[in-house]
């Protein structure tokens, strides 16, 4: 496929001037419709046609910079492309929509519309998915409610235990986390009954993920600080890890910025010592995301620098249109408009040639 060529200055559109606002407003009514125009192509299982008009949408999400409606449609994106049997570039959208959702500041500030749109999406088109991703995950809930059935029979409360929390993850998998929410919650009892301590981490932080994934970050943050209470031990220190992640990305949705950067420093330290670049980038991105929310823009500069070295490092190429686009921000509100594009038109770029290959 040949390079694509990076746009002048004079391309990128700028929406800082009242008639330019207004045609940025004309276009986000135009991707929201096609949006919703896919949704009902999907329903009508017209695949081909939503996901085309998906990539519509998502092109003129990613130029006005709507990282909520880049993120969903993305999401939708993968389930159109697992309907057609594409099944790679289903996950390559999945975990590009989980990037935006974790790392770009400007979708974190307004979490909460974005789980109302999550909804909406939850109801109109994820039971429609014929995927064999999803297939699997119910061939799987079937083998694990068979499991927990022989081990309630047999009086085995370890291996009950173990089944609630397949049939959780299992179900937190698929989106559906209310239900993810009742096994992980009945397996973590069982385990504090009979004194398993070796695995209530794991229990701890998939309550908080899914909490998390539903907006109630006040439990989130409870089950997170939960599993950072625990011993030091090997079979805890992965999910510290994530804990302390979870903890910064909770407490900057819940607008805490104080306390969103003490858990993203010590999240820095953890993935330092075990020289995890991608967990640094992220830990990174997150303190970038807390100081531009504080107005301390030299050091949200300087930490969105870190996290796109990494990212560079690591051949991250969408984590690294994300993290130019959170600079684009930072020297917008410095009022360096020049340096803004670049950073932006960068960022597009790298956005068009992956997502629309």
């Amino acid at each position: 496929m040949s390079s694509q060529k990076t746009p002048d200055e004079d391309s990128y559109r700028e929406i800082n001037s009242e008639g330019d606002t207004v045609i940025q407003r004309s276009s986000k009514q135009e991707a929201d419709r096609l949006f919703q125009k896919g949704i009902e192509n999907y329903q009508d299982s017209q695949f081909k046609s939503a996901l085309q008009a998906w990539q519509q949408a998502l092109l003129i999400y990613q130029e006005i910079g709507d990282f909520t409606g880049e993120a969903e449609t993305l999401s939708n994106l993968g389930i159109a492309l697992q309907s057609l049997g594409r099944y790679q570039k289903a996950i390559e959208r999945y975990q590009q929509s989980l990037v935006i959702k974790r790392e770009s500041g400007e979708w974190q500030i307004n979490p909460q519309a974005s789980h109302q749109t999550k909804r909406r999406l939850d109801t109109s088109v994820q039971h429609h998915v014929q995927g064999e991703y999803h297939l699997a995950l119910k061939l799987a809930i079937e083998h694990f409610e068979k499991h927990l059935q022989l081990a309630r029979s047999i009086g085995d409360r370890l291996g009950e235990a173990k089944s609630l929390f397949n049939l959780g993850k299992a179900y937190a998998s698929l989106g559906h986390f209310a239900e993810a929410l009742h096994y992980h919650h009945d397996s973590l009892k069982i385990k504090q009954d009979i004194g398993n301590d070796s695995s209530l981490a794991v229990s701890l932080t998939a309550l908080g993920q899914a909490y998390d994934s539903l907006g109630d970050y006040s439990k989130a943050i409870k089950f997170y600080q939960q599993c950072l209470n625990l011993p030091d031990t090997e079979e805890n220190h992965g999910e510290k890890t994530t804990a302390l992640g979870g903890l910064g990305s909770a407490f900057y949705c819940w607008e805490d910025y104080s306390q969103a950067r003490h858990y993203y420093q010590q999240y820095l330290h953890w993935s330092e010592h075990n020289e995890d670049e991608a967990a640094l980038s992220v830990a990174w991105s997150g303190l970038g995301n807390v100081y531009y929310c504080l107005t301390q823009y030299q050091e949200a500069l300087q930490a969105y620098q870190q996290s796109l070295k990494l990212k560079q490092n690591i051949s991250d190429r969408f984590g690294e249109a994300i993290v130019l686009s959170n600079l684009s921000r930072v020297y917008t509100a410095l009022g360096e408009e020049k340096q803004a594009k670049l950073y932006q038109q960068q960022s597009l770029v790298i956005k068009r040639s992956i997502t629309h290959e």
